[in-house]
């Protein structure tokens, strides 16, 4: 056979291989700019059937149809076999359990249930305006690549909006919030090669990445019964959560940054590790985390527990996405960090931090860049799943009433910047 032909065999065979992959049509063309995102783990982007398969560990307790399936090259059947086997995982688990979320809900926070249910009814609607940036439907769910130049654009990516539907779902059972998750899933992945500006809108550094793909396993999670998680939605969901924890961890966990968004990676490989052990990659994914989380509480973290941007907001970004991570651990029985003192006594440090900020009216100044708002108090009540501290209780007791919505508010007409001293107060009328 001559080389030409040989050549044109083989290519051709590659494109039959790439074609078939489940879901997805590689072969064409739109795809190819994106091949070029890979790394020392692998592709982050365009990842077939078989190196999906090829990821995972599949010699594991209950994966046997699975790789019956994937080693016989029956892609669809190996999906339809992970799906049956998601839905019957009963661990890991996530930070909450899914009843225990809806029973504190009803009988604590009943004022918010309506309030959550409206953001994912807006999803749902198409109604979403992230920032300064309207989404524009395309489809059953948006036109991901109507980039209108608007900053804004790239914040809609960090899927803020989205987290409103895995909780609307817990909180009713409804399976219209599954089926937006699912739609949206499979077409944000299959809208990828149309992204323009894909390395600032799509990685956007660790930042955008991360807090996406941690959104995005939450609510894999929390849907997993649901029958809106068809094998075509697993094949999407697994590229995404498999590429976005390959290029956390070989492009921005290999040493640590001073930086708060190292924190959001930390909490989203933290996830990726705990929540899907099935991936070879996973101890890894462990092994890039720990000593990084340790180092942002030894550096980022003063003596008294505030963060080193002296800002409440971005203090309350690291707790959230360390809160995440170690809560993660905690319910999951890796202990390493949850059980270092010094570690934990810095954290609560952190918490308490805020309450030792606030005015009589329970809010924040808005210092550096903060506004004067009260959403602390959320994190006064998550460190009780760390710390029995009375004086946190005595802040929920005391500002927390009926009818409290934990938003951030934009900056009043009642703060001013004090220039000289580069911090603002908040006065009230």
């Amino acid at each position: 056979m001559k080389l030409t032909e040989a050549a044109a065999l083989s290519g051709g065979l590659l494109a039959m291989a790439l074609s078939a992959c489940f879901g997805v049509d590689y072969a064409s063309g739109r795809w190819e700019a994106l091949r070029a995102w890979k790394g020392p783990s692998g592709s982050y982007v365009v990842i077939s059937d078989e190196e999906l398969f090829g990821a995972l560990d599949l010699s594991r307790p209950g994966l046997d149809g699975v790789k019956g399936a994937a080693e016989k090259g029956r892609f669809d059947e190996a999906y339809a076999a992970w799906a049956r086997y998601w839905a019957q995982r009963t661990r890991p688990v996530w930070v909450f359990d899914a009843d225990a979320y809806r029973r504190a809900m009803k009988d604590d926070l009943p004022w918010l249930t309506p309030i959550i249910l409206e953001q994912a009814d807006k999803v749902l609607r198409r109604e979403i305006v992230a920032g300064t940036y309207p989404a524009k439907p395309k489809g059953k769910t948006f036109d991901w690549a109507a980039d209108n130049g608007d900053s804004a654009y790239i914040g809609w990516h960090y899927f803020f909006w989205f987290r409103a539907l895995a909780r609307a779902y817990a909180l009713t059972g409804d399976e219209r919030y599954a089926q937006a998750v699912a739609d949206i899933v499979v077409e944000w992945h299959d809208a990828l090669p149309d992204i323009k500006k894909f390395e600032p809108v799509v990685w956007n550094s660790m930042l955008g990445s991360s807090l996406r793909a941690t959104y995005l396993v939450e609510a894999y999670c929390a849907l997993r019964k649901s029958p809106a998680l068809t094998p075509q939605v697993h094949a999407a969901m697994l590229r995404v959560l498999l590429g976005h924890a390959r290029y956390i961890h070989d492009r921005h966990m290999q040493k640590y940054t001073f930086w708060n968004g190292q924190n959001s990676a930390a909490a989203w490989l933290t996830a990726a590790y705990l929540m899907l052990p099935e991936f070879k990659e996973a101890a890894a994914w462990r092994a890039a985390t720990i000593p990084i989380i340790r180092q942002h509480f030894e550096k980022d973290f003063r003596a008294d527990g505030g963060q080193s941007e002296l800002c409440e907001q971005y203090h309350m970004t690291g707790l959230r996405d360390l809160w995440t991570a170690l809560r993660l651990m905690q319910r999951n029985g890796d202990l390493e960090l949850p059980n270092d003192r010094a570690v934990m006594d810095k954290f609560h440090k952190a918490f308490l931090w805020p309450l030792a900020l606030s005015l009589p009216d329970g809010k924040t100044p808005a210092l550096n860049s903060g506004v004067y708002a009260s959403e602390w108090l959320i994190f006064a009540g998550l460190a009780h799943a760390f710390y029995d501290d009375p004086t946190l209780r005595w802040a929920l007791r005391r500002f927390v009433k009926s009818g409290w919505v934990p938003l951030q508010k934009g900056f009043p007409p009642t703060s001013f910047w004090l220039i000289d001293e580069t911090f603002a107060a908040a006065l009230r009328d």
